[in-house]
């Protein structure tokens, strides 16, 4: 039988586990809001140098630079992970619009013209899901940030969605 100092010393390991584990998120979200805050003003500090990205990185030495960075610092992530940033970050740049960790995914295609619409297709209904999740990026970006840093683990999509619903106690039925 466990006596009252034991008890004592067992919650306060559980307290003391717990409250790690929230300052280690917290400290994760204040890094990732500060990131975007950086990321902007780097956008804008390059702009105000004349910095325009090429279209190809086999001709803007500013892309290679880039693609370098990404490298060295995402050791043994895939060149695809880093080169959707790029995009997103160079059409950022270039185009004067906020940055997101994914609007460089949004190449999802409709149906091709004159096919017939009468009732949606789960593609369709899939594009419109995507279409609402790209419109709601930039209010709702830390969920997408989730998602991001799941893929990034090795997780398929389907499954990364699945675990941030989840962690936000959305039931799956």
């Amino acid at each position: 039988m466990a006596n009252k100092l034991s008890i004592v010393a067992e919650a306060t390991r559980a307290q003391y586990d717990a409250l790690g584990a929230i300052k280690s998120a917290v400290t994760a979200i204040f890094n990732s809001a500060n990131a975007l805050e950086v990321i902007h003003t780097k956008m804008q500090e390059l702009r105000e140098n004349g910095v325009v990205f090429g279209k190809s990185i086999k001709t803007c030495p500013y892309r290679v630079m880039m693609m370098d960075s990404f490298a060295a610092t995402f050791k043994g992530k895939s060149p695809k992970t880093y080169a959707n940033y790029v995009t997103s970050f160079v059409g950022a740049v270039n185009d004067n619009i906020p940055f997101s960790f994914s609007s460089s995914k949004s190449g999802a295609k409709g149906t091709k013209s004159g096919a017939k619409t009468d009732k949606k297709s789960d593609a369709q209904k899939m594009i419109d899901t995507l279409k609402n999740v790209w419109i709601l990026s930039d209010v709702a970006e830390d969920i997408l940030i989730e998602v991001e840093v799941a893929l990034e683990g090795g997780v398929p999509l389907a499954q990364a969605i699945e675990n941030v619903l989840k962690a936000h106690k959305v039931k799956l039925d």
